[in-house]
C-alpha cells in the first residue's frame, strides 16, 4: 500500500499500523559452560522499529536457552 493510498483514507493492509520502511536489530549472546555437557546461552536482542514501523516504541527482548549433552 502506497503512501497515496494512506493519505486518502484506504486501510493498511496485513495489520500495518502506518508506512513500513526498515528494521534494524542488534543482538548479543554467549554460551557459558556450566558443567560438562550443561550450557547455558543468554540472549539480549535490542529491536529498532519493531515491524518496520517508526510508530511503534523500540523492544528490548530477552531470552535464554540451555542445552543438556548425555
Amino acid at each position: 500500500m502506497s503512501y497515496r493510498s494512506r493519505s486518502i483514507g484506504l486501510p493498511i493492509s496485513n495489520g500495518a499500523t502506518g508506512p513500513q520502511r526498515h528494521e534494524r536489530v542488534f543482538e548479543a549472546n554467549n554460551t557459558a559452560q556450566l558443567y560438562r555437557g550443561v550450557g547455558l546461552q543468554p540472549d539480549f536482542r535490542y529491536v529498532f522499529q519493531p515491524n518496520a514501523q517508526a510508530n511503534i516504541p523500540d523492544a528490548a527482548v530477552f531470552g535464554a536457552r540451555a542445552s543438556i549433552e548425555f
